[in-house]
């Protein structure tokens, strides 16, 4: 049985589940698949990482999977790139649709997402109810693509994980 697996939940919310259970570990005893590398040219996923314990924390906080978070912060910060690294904005924050917002840390960034996003998000155990509290806060409602993409990253997260030697 999957783990995490609810018999009533949707397919966009056992999605993830499936490339959790099914993903990197299976490819790599079949030799279906190797491991894509870690960094390339556009992205650098090791520094984008080495913030995991943060975003970890953050999901702790609101009772959110890891990997839903974690999923959000790679694609709203394009793996932590350095225009949202010098901002420390791990969220694609911005000032209603402007610029991106400015913090002093990336636990200023991480506190500023649990208190302002947190309340919409908090409890969300499947990916649906994630989403419907994302869109209830305004998250992104210009992109038509972008939950169906969102939902793509996020089901990558334990791929990266592996490539990166995260977990």
């Amino acid at each position: 049985m999957l783990s995490g697996f609810d018999p009533t939940s949707s397919l966009l919310d056992i999605l993830p589940l499936l490339a959790f259970n099914f993903g990197p570990a299976v490819a790599a005893k079949t030799g279906a698949a190797k491991l894509p590398s870690c960094n390339d040219a556009k992205n650098n996923r090791n520094r984008f990482f080495q913030q995991l314990p943060g975003l970890t924390s953050v999901a702790s906080q609101l009772n959110v999977p890891t990997n839903f978070i974690v999923g959000l912060s790679s694609y709203e910060s394009g793996w932590l790139d350095n225009h949202n690294f010098a901002l420390h904005n791990l969220w694609g924050l911005t000032n209603a649709g402007g610029n991106n917002l400015n913090f002093s840390s990336f636990q200023a960034g991480n506190t500023y997402f649990v208190n302002n996003v947190g309340p919409y998000i908090q409890g969300a155990q499947r990916l649906s109810a994630f989403f419907s509290g994302l869109k209830n806060e305004g998250y992104n409602s210009a992109n038509p693509a972008y939950w169906t993409t969102l939902q793509n990253r996020i089901s990558k997260i334990p791929m990266w994980e592996a490539a990166c030697g995260v977990k």
